[in-house]
């Protein structure tokens, strides 16, 4: 997978996280989750269907495709590992690691976030108790995969 802008990923990471809750994200949702405008989210809505992200149904919503989920975990995966090392190693207070982890994701390699991981011992949850996908897109104790 070619590297994609920080834009995109946290596109793909919030389509994610919306549809995880509710089977399809939609414009309106999506565009109050990230501040910004409806047609700021159409226009990306386009761009990611075009390189086979997402499946959109107007008027319906959209979800990710299998690549769209493979590309959303690895991010989501850099996220949760990054706030389990702010908050168990450097001591970060537990409402600081959010915004904190929101920066990093998009600086750090896979490499690094492959030597946190194994550094803390593999975590199967974050500090906010979510779930820590797997290198291969495996979600720990839930049987998710990609």
């Amino acid at each position: 997978m070619t590297k994609n802008s920080s834009s995109v990923e946290d596109y793909l990471k919030h389509i994610y996280n919306l549809q995880s809750v509710s089977g399809l994200a939609s414009t309106g949702n999506l565009a109050e989750v990230l501040s910004v405008k409806p047609a700021s989210v159409t226009e990306m809505i386009k761009k990611l269907e075009s390189q086979n992200y997402l499946i959109n149904k107007p008027y319906m919503g959209f979800r990710l495709t299998k690549k769209g989920e493979k590309a959303a975990l690895k991010l989501v995966r850099k996220h949760r590992i990054i706030e389990t090392f702010l908050f168990s190693f450097l001591n970060y207070p537990l409402e600081k690691i959010h915004n904190e982890a929101e920066v990093l994701e998009h600086s750090v390699s896979e490499e690094f976030i492959e030597r946190l991981d194994e550094l803390m011992k593999f975590p199967a949850f974050d500090p906010h108790n979510e779930p820590i996908p797997d290198s291969g897109g495996y979600i720990k104790n839930t049987g998710y995969e990609i």
